[in-house]
């Protein structure tokens, strides 16, 4: 296995590939579908773009708003199921609703470039494992991620059946504070990071939280378990069997992509 870089990887998150969902009534998608890896595929969401055409009229304050009706040009009934279009009337806040509707439409995305171009995006839902992992109900043995944060949501579909696959995104700058710090790292990773260096943080936290999500397991596992040490990364002392790389939508924001055997 190749040697992982602590460096990021130039990934331009601009270049499509694969096949262009079917055309949509309605505002286009702010979103496309990248190669990370030869076997990896990821498409992230604007969410800024997503709230203005679906929602209408939009401001970064309007996220902090209680939820808000579609705009009647939201090409809701192509894109949603019926019981998808449940769960996001559901929700309380609009930062919620945007965010998740992101993440399922680049999940969608994903399917029709990558899986199955005949496959109308309302028959590619996600459903969660118990620990609550996503999976694909349509394609059971890919395996697929999702994170949002700050501007972006993305996901990242695996076209091996034996690898998984786990992203995590993240604004920047993070949090320097101590109770930050004691929360993200163990006393070893604190002993070398600089609180100063948003890179090397922002580095460090979304590569944990993206093997988190590679193992599925979430926060139901002890972050001072998972290092990130000399460029490798431990989990319980021991070396991971993961690659990853990073990626940058903007200069504000950090994503990680981990990848290894299932």
């Amino acid at each position: 296995m190749p040697k992982n870089s602590p460096q990021p990887l130039r990934v331009d998150l601009r270049a499509s590939v694969g096949r262009p969902m079917p055309e949509a009534p309605g505002p286009r998608l702010p979103c496309g579908v990248v190669q990370i890896a030869p076997e990896i595929r990821l498409c992230q969401v604007d969410i800024q773009v997503l709230a203005r055409d679906w929602w209408g009229d939009f401001l970064l304050a309007d996220l902090r708003r209680p939820a808000r009706g579609l705009s009647p040009a939201a090409p809701i009934d192509a894109w949603l199921a019926p019981v998808e279009q449940k769960v996001l009337e559901r929700f309380k806040s609009f930062k919620r609703q945007v965010e998740w509707l992101a993440g399922r439409l680049a999940v969608k995305t994903l399917a029709g470039a990558c899986l199955d171009p005949d496959l109308p995006p309302t028959a590619v839902t996600v459903s969660h494992e118990p620990d609550g992992a996503p999976v694909l109900p349509a394609f059971p043995r890919r395996c697929i991620s999702i994170t949002h944060g700050g501007r972006f949501a993305v996901a990242a579909l695996s076209l091996d059946t034996a690898q998984a696959i786990g992203i995590d995104i993240e604004r920047m700058p993070l949090p320097a504070g101590e109770a930050f710090l004691r929360l993200a790292f163990s006393q070893r990773e604190r002993a070398v990071l600089d609180p100063v260096d948003q890179l090397a943080l922002a580095r460090a936290w979304t590569l944990k939280e993206a093997y988190l999500k590679y193992i599925r397991r979430g926060f139901h596992r002890n972050l001072q378990g998972v290092e990130f040490l000399d460029g490798k990364l431990l989990d319980g002392g021991r070396e991971a069997p993961v690659r990853w790389t990073f990626g940058a939508p903007d200069p504000d924001h950090l994503l990680a992509v981990l990848f290894g055997p299932r």
